[in-house]
């Protein structure tokens, strides 16, 4: 029997917690022991519940460190995150040294976990880095910029990355040496490991052009929550799927009015928080079977990586409405595509006009149902099969 830890530090959505389900099932048949240390434990415990797994609280930096107001490489986002800030990292290390010596791991995977990963340098289990392209930077620096688009500021926008690269490596090397692990001649070193596991399709990375031996394989969404109930009025489908928010609302309102049958979940907001709803929408209280939505809708409209990458494997358009960074690169790449458009979350009376333009004009459906036919040929299970392989030689390699 070995202990396999997942350890989750950075993000707020909680899409990628059911996508781990497959080798958890896999690992938990062969007898392993699995312990999750997570962000959010009372998210986890929901979709969790029942299944046999070790619960874990994952430290993190608690409040904003917005160092850097405008982010265009991932450096930025490391110190944003209070990794400039030696005592608190130090501390959260000393965290994380010490879950891991009451785990006693012989396998970690790290999914968006930089604290973690700088607390496990030079530790003897093997480590996988998951996540999605946009959390998983290439093993090489300088990182690519994230900018969405070429401006005035953009050399002023890489000096303040070579900043930020400058300050990273001081505090880590800081850190580095109270445990006294190897110094690191450059970012990209913290993210060294035995393996990195992309959870994406190799079309929605921002960093695709700099990978080297990075394995992608994208595991498909909920299949466990309720089957869509589509209003009957209104003619064409469009499905929603979106985060607690301020502009919610306003989404909601303007997918109203295209006279489409609507239908969304909204995460951490229940069908009570609104008023009376036209006959064309609906919402759903609880989560939706992802790829029946999917399927039948004609339309998706969400926020991240994820339900996107759902919403283009069933030959959708996405209609994206990002929050954060990480989301709009991945709205940027959808629409590189020509699969889909992006609506600003503080414009979004706009979202009216762009769903009946995504509905009305065949060519995005057309370039959503050739990336979906790219990939059709393949086993929905070939990516957890390629990752399990590759878990289980390292296992096999040496337990603790």
């Amino acid at each position: 029997m070995a202990n396999i830890l997942i350890t989750w530090e950075l993000g707020g959505g909680v899409g990628h917690l059911g996508r781990w389900r497959p080798w958890i099932d896999h690992w938990l048949a062969q007898g392993h022991r699995i312990t999750l240390a997570v962000r959010n434990l009372s998210r986890v415990h929901e979709i969790y519940n029942g299944v046999p797994v070790h619960l874990r609280q994952a430290p993190f930096q608690q409040g904003a460190l917005v160092h850097y107001p405008q982010v265009s490489h991932f450096e930025q986002i490391l110190v944003n995150v209070g990794f400039h800030k030696v005592p608190a990292l130090t501390a959260h290390c000393l965290a994380w040294r010490g879950l891991f010596d009451d785990i006693h791991p012989d396998l970690v995977l790290f999914d968006h976990s930089p604290t973690a990963l700088l607390a496990a340098r030079g530790l003897g289990f093997k480590k996988i880095v998951i996540g999605s392209g946009f959390t998983v930077p290439p093993a090489q620096w300088p990182f690519a910029s994230l900018r969405l688009s070429d401006g005035p500021d953009a050399e002023a926008q890489a000096a303040t990355a070579v900043e930020a690269r400058a300050l990273l490596l001081t505090s880590m090397n800081q850190v580095n040496e109270y445990f006294g692990a190897a110094k690191m001649a450059d970012v990209a070193e913290l993210y060294q490991a035995q393996a990195h596991w992309l959870q994406t399709f190799r079309e929605l990375d921002p960093y695709a052009p700099h990978r080297t031996t990075e394995i992608y394989g994208y595991l498909q969404g909920n299949v466990a929550g309720v089957d869509p109930e589509w209003p009957v009025q209104g003619e064409g489908r469009i499905f929603v799927y979106l985060a607690q928010g301020s502009e919610v609302a306003k989404v909601l309102t303007a997918l109203g009015r295209t006279g489409c049958s609507v239908i969304a979940y909204l995460s951490g907001l229940k069908r009570e928080h609104f008023g009376n709803l036209p006959a064309n929408l609906h919402i759903s209280n609880d989560p939706l079977n992802m790829r029946k939505a999917a399927a039948q809708c004609d339309l998706g409209v969400c926020h991240g990586h994820g339900v996107l990458s759902d919403l283009l494997l069933a030959g959708k358009p996405v209609l994206s409405i990002p929050a954060t960074l990480e989301q709009a690169v991945h709205a940027r790449q959808a629409a590189e595509l020509g699969a889909g458009l992006t609506c600003p979350a503080n414009h979004a009376d706009q979202a009216t006009a762009m769903a009946l333009r995504l509905l009305g004009e065949p060519c995005f459906t057309d370039q959503a149902q050739a990336f979906a036919a790219q990939y059709s040929a393949e086993d929905e299970t070939n990516g957890s099969g390629v990752f399990l392989e590759g878990a289980d030689k390292l296992l096999a390699n040496g337990q603790n």
